[in-house]
């Protein structure tokens, strides 16, 4: 995330580099699938068509994300794109995201969140108002279309989010932080990458299942299979079992000294078996 923060600053606020920044920040909470951000091309809208016929966007739109503030209610911000930053921010209290489509059907799911003003970098809400406010400076006249846009050129005409382009700029950042790592390797990091990666970090702070699947939408758990052995995870497992090591290492110091009582050494591994 730190490195993804660092390629956007050396760009400007409507590159790539910033809006992949931006989805991450949010993305780390909500687990994104690709479809609910990117397009499959830069100029062309990826719908899903029902057995109707009739076509929705499978990507948010402007309506799809509400701030809110501290009376719960509703801010425009379409009317404050003249306004800083940092002052609309102010204002905010949550994020209210909407699903209108989603792989697990249960169309129309909302999820609130929280802003972390402690960490506006990193807060969710404050990297959502950076896109939002993307698309009205490089979009405007498009407000009903995806709302991931952004442009080579600061100037330059705006294009969607892709996939491609999303995996690009995670590669950029991965090579920046492990030059010498293998193309297999490298390839690895996709813009699926950041659904695996919020289930993850929801597992390292041992957030129960049901939490899981309930803030990541997953119907059933087979978000299981991305979970993995991380250095956090390592850790965790070793100091889990601290306590018990530093008896074993008590126990046979008092074995060397012979000031062990057998019998409570009985019992403790008998313990210990069951």
């Amino acid at each position: 995330m730190a490195t993804l923060i660092e390629l956007a600053n050396a760009s400007h606020i409507n590159s790539p580099e910033s809006a992949v920044a931006n989805i991450v920040a949010i993305g780390r909470y909500l687990g994104f699938r690709v479809s609910e951000y990117a397009q499959t091309q830069q100029n062309k809208v990826d719908y899903h068509v029902y057995a109707s016929g009739t076509r929705v966007i499978k990507a948010f739109i402007m309506t799809d994300w509400v701030f809110r503030d501290a009376n719960r209610e509703k801010i425009n911000i379409v009317g404050l794109i003249r306004t800083p930053l940092a002052r609309i921010y102010e204002q905010i209290v949550s994020l209210s995201v909407t699903w209108r489509i989603q792989k697990n059907r249960r169309n129309n799911q909302a999820i609130q969140l929280r802003k972390d003003s402690s960490v506006p970098l990193v807060c969710p809400v404050y990297n959502a108002l950076q896109i939002v406010l993307r698309k009205l400076r490089i979009d405007r006249d498009n407000l009903s279309m995806p709302l991931c846009m952004c442009s080579k050129k600061l100037t330059s005409s705006p294009f969607y989010l892709t996939a491609k382009k999303v995996a690009d700029v995670l590669q950029k950042a991965v090579r920046k932080i492990q030059p010498s790592i293998d193309k297999a390797e490298l390839s690895r990091y996709t813009a699926h990458s950041l659904r695996v990666w919020a289930a993850v970090l929801l597992d390292e702070q041992g957030k129960q299942p049901t939490f899981i699947q309930s803030r990541l939408r997953w119907v059933g758990d087979s978000f299981r299979m991305y979970l993995r052995d991380t250095p956090r995870m390592n850790e965790l497992h070793r100091d889990a079992l601290s306590a018990g090591s530093q008896e074993i290492v008590e126990i046979v110091s008092h074995l060397h000294d012979g000031t062990v009582d057998n019998n409570t050494m009985d019992s403790t591994y008998q313990d210990d078996m069951d």
